[in-house]
């Protein structure tokens, strides 16, 4: 797909000297539009046609869907409107899906922008768009070899950005556009996604989408049925049923194919052999005229009419021994080919396959592709010349096929990946195979294509099952199940149960073979379910499990996860000194870092553990060490991809709340809604207006304030996102102080208290403490206060976590100075305000600076 081919339509004089080229493809010709017969029996539905072709005209973007049997002329009809197009100087370009299992993403969009009509509009794109396309179209790098490449999608949102930059050139040409795509039974659901998008987006474009679906072909789960639902609601949408032609209009078609009048004999027999099916008819007479004879074939299609499948297959029968040889081949690649892979697969030189092409296009049996050269005049044709081939040498045609792409595209591998695995599990090289398909799950998965690398992932797995049980084999199963794992907590939540049922799956694959980083990764997911549930001793047991698994294997990927996991649930347990070792100790393995392919290799680990690093030196009192580890975090996932980066700013959001740096928190949290909404992470989003909700309570808006921190601490909850849950109490409790609903605050507090003794999470304790002593004052529960206060300081002290120390010392410095105990205040704040060695900026240093000032004071005074 992602060669460039210069088309050539051959001459009946002499064999053409086809070239693939190298040139930008904008410089490709307009494809001729031609037909050998008029349009007979379609005049009401080609009225309905131009008619949503007038409107899209007048500024409506629209979509057409024909609709109909193989053979009954969807793709004629759609052909006729692009002659008319093509006449009235409109620009056009078509593609078509085909049936070949697991097509890649965007493939039909690809074929559109490499079309002449939107060719040159790419290439006049800015270069952050072109960077976009070129995942779509890698030969942009090579035209332009200064364009940067484009960052991993490793997150569905993520595609907003890919999709803007596609509606620059389908939404943003000058003239009216006319898209065709054959067999939307086939599309791939990413590019039914995006020409809804498309017919939202540019709703008062110049543009006229026309589609071709085989209905019968369609499953009840395809989502063609649900963007033509969507369509017809908005208006935007035309369904075209072609019924077979009538008994007068078969015997017209069959009179313009024969070029004479058929006898009432001839034409009845027509009707009856083709039952009004255009295609049929044509094929039909055809053969008629070449004075053929239908013959029983030994391996019968069963979509094909026996009759039909003679015709056909007497049309072959007539061929040179090359040019059917060249048939084969083309049949094996299953869809749209250059004579340059012909040539390559069939081990023909390019003058030789030329002829045959040329000979096979005389005989009607291919035509031009406007993208990629050739293909078959119809699928039919494919269907009985592969039907037609021996099994064995079936077998050795697709292994030539699959070396023959993988050579031709040896630069670019992933374009035809997918089609690559099929052709070498077709051709019985289950392993060559399987490592193809690995390779079309990761460009799947960068293209946020999580619908399609799930079906390669079930793909994968019949193509295992098929293989005598064996190590190898079972590995090969959980490795896919993992990913299965990884893309169902994509797609439908990290606790789905079929993310759940799928690590099931490994678990129960990897007792048969006790492969030890198949036991790191489904152990590591369990770690992180049990954390995302706040089950912090589940989620500890593991954690030392994996770090005593990775110092058995010795590998540094492996030893980076597991003590960054580790360090994580001791920060959560209040083991802040043990946490911050653990942290530093997995960055330390950054260095010697080598990429691991085998399903531990997830995101980026710098960014997370210098987050969580971050929290945990600010905690233990060294604020200004933990902005410079969060700085250096936000800089290599600004560097990553934006999922990362939002998770990022997120950490950085509670950094900021922990220091009391409101003006950080603003720019960070408006920073962060905005990037979560344009990219359409909805979790982030929410976190974003909980933290604008508490802004705006500290600064006395309200009420719809205090609703949105709400809502996005129910929202967490919802998701089951324990993890900061404790800290999100602190949030709900103090923006309850602030508004003075101490009732309310209290039960907050007692919530978070119950929640901490229950799964041992101790994050943000002492500080809930403080609050609940501050609040108790409030409510005139003096003695009460009191004991909260001392209970966050001794609980801080414990951890090691001089931050909420200072911060519960400063409360009950106040309260026993309002007391008159000025020296008990003196004697308990100054020591923990000069243990500190930085920081002295921050609010609460400030303030305990100000308070010890002012005891000293009273204390000369006294």
């Amino acid at each position: 797909e992602s060669l460039v081919l210069q088309q050539l339509r051959p001459s009946p004089q002499a064999a053409p000297q086809h070239r693939s080229s190298k040139a930008a493809y904008a410089q490709s010709p307009m494809p001729a539009l031609t037909s050998d017969y008029p349009l007979i029996g379609r005049d009401h539905e080609y009225a309905v046609l131009r008619t949503a072709w007038r409107k899209a005209m007048q500024g409506a973007a629209h979509f057409v869907c024909i609709e109909g049997d193989a053979g009954i002329g969807k793709t004629r009809l759609a052909e006729e409107l692009m002659r008319e197009a093509q006449r009235a100087g409109v620009p056009f370009a078509r593609s078509r899906a085909y049936a070949l299992e697991g097509r890649l993403a965007y493939g039909p969009l690809a074929d559109w922008l490499r079309s002449p009509s939107l060719a040159a509009q790419v290439s006049t794109l800015p270069a952050v768009w072109r960077t976009e396309l070129a995942r779509l179209l890698p030969e942009l790098r090579i035209a332009d070899p200064t364009l940067p490449a484009p960052q991993p999608m490793t997150d569905r949102w993520q595609r907003k950005q890919l999709f803007e930059a596609l509606l620059q050139v389908f939404a943003d040409v000058a003239q009216p556009l006319l898209l065709a795509l054959d067999d939307l039974q086939w599309c791939d659901p990413e590019t039914l996604e995006w020409l809804q998008y498309l017919l939202g987006a540019a709703a008062r474009c110049k543009l006229l989408v026309i589609g071709t679906v085989r209905e019968v072909e369609l499953d009840k789960a395809h989502p063609l049925h649900l963007v033509r639902q969507h369509l017809l609601r908005d208006g935007q949408c035309t369904r075209v049923w072609l019924e077979p032609l009538t008994a007068m209009s078969s015997t017209e078609l069959g009179a313009a194919v024969a070029q004479h009048d058929l006898d009432a004999a001839t034409a009845t027999q027509l009707f009856r052999e083709c039952a009004g099916n255009p295609l049929f008819v044509i094929e039909s007479m055809r053969a008629r005229e070449g004075a053929l004879q239908a013959f029983a074939s030994t391996s019968p299609v069963a979509a094909l009419p026996p009759k039909v499948y003679g015709v056909i297959a007497a049309q072959l029968a007539q061929l040179s021994s090359q040019a059917r040889a060249l048939a084969d081949v083309a049949a094996v690649v299953g869809r749209a080919f250059s004579v340059a892979l012909l040539a390559q697969a069939s081990g023909q030189d390019e003058t030789s396959a030329a002829q045959g092409v040329d000979e096979l296009w005389q005989r009607h049996l291919l035509r031009e592709d406007a993208v990629n050269a050739y293909d078959f005049s119809h699928d039919r044709i494919r269907d009985v010349v592969y039907a037609e081939i021996g099994l064995p040498r079936r077998r050795v045609l697709h292994k030539q096929v699959a070396q023959a792409l993988e050579q031709q595209l040896e630069s670019n591998l992933q374009d035809l990946s997918t089609q690559i695995t099929n052709h070498y599990y077709a051709a019985g090289e289950t392993e060559k195979a399987f490592v193809c398909l690995l390779r079309a799950i990761e460009t799947a998965s960068a293209l946020s294509a999580t619908q399609t690398a799930i079906a390669l992932v079930a793909f994968g797995l019949h193509m295992v099952q098929t293989l005598p049980e064996s190590e190898k084999s079972i590995r090969q199963a959980a490795e896919l199940y993992y990913l299965q794992g990884c893309l169902f907590e994509d797609s439908k939540g990290d606790t789905h149960a079929d993310a759940l049922m799928a690590y099931e799956q490994v678990r129960r694959l990897n007792h048969k073979i006790n492969d030890r980083i198949l036991t790191f990764a489904e152990q590591n997911k369990q770690r992180f379910h049990h954390s995302l549930r706040a089950e912090w001793p589940d989620a500890k047991r593991i954690a030392q499990q994996n770090v005593a698994l990775a110092e058995q294997m010795q590998m540094p990927r492996l030893l980076m996860d597991a003590y960054g996991a580790l360090g994580r649930v001791n920060l959560y347990q209040g083991e802040l000194h043990l946490a911050r070792q653990q942290f530093e100790q997995a960055l330390s393995y950054f260095g010697d870092l080598q990429t691991d392919n085998r399903l531990v290799n997830i995101g980026h680990p710098t960014v997370f553990l210098s987050t969580n690093l971050a929290h945990c030196l600010c905690l233990l009192g060294y604020p200004q060490l933990a902005r410079q580890q969060m700085r250096e975090g936000l800089q290599i996932a600004h560097q990553q991809d934006m999922s990362t980066y939002v998770s990022a700013l997120h950490f950085d959001q509670i950094l900021s709340h922990m220091l009391r740096d409101e003006i950080a928190l603003g720019h960070t949290t408006d920073l962060m809604s905005q990037l979560a909404r344009k990219h359409e992470h909805h979790y982030f989003a929410e976190m974003g207006d909980m933290f604008d909700g508490w802004l705006g309570v500290k600064r006395g808006q309200q009420p719809k304030d205090m609703e949105k921190l709400r809502r996005g601490v129910r929202f967490s909850e919802s998701q089951s996102m324990g993890m900061f849950h404790m800290h999100r109490y602190g949030l709900l409790a103090e923006a309850c102080y602030v508004l003075g609903d101490v009732a309310q605050g209290l039960f907050v507090c007692e919530e978070a208290i119950a929640f901490s003794e229950r799964t041992t999470d101790r994050f943000w304790l002492p500080e809930i403490l403080r609050l609940q002593g501050e609040m108790q004052l409030v409510n005139g529960s003096a003695d009460a206060a009191e004991q909260s206060f001392i209970h966050a300081i001794r609980l801080a002290s414990s951890q090691k976590g001089k931050w909420l120390e200072l911060r519960a010392s400063i409360s009950a410095a106040l309260y026993f100075s309002a007391q008159g105990q000025s020296a008990q205040a003196w004697q308990l704040l100054s020591p923990i305000h000069g243990w500190f060695t930085e920081g002295f900026d921050t609010p609460d240093l400030v303030e305990a600076k100000a308070l010890l000032a002012e005891l000293a004071c009273g204390l000369l005074l006294t």
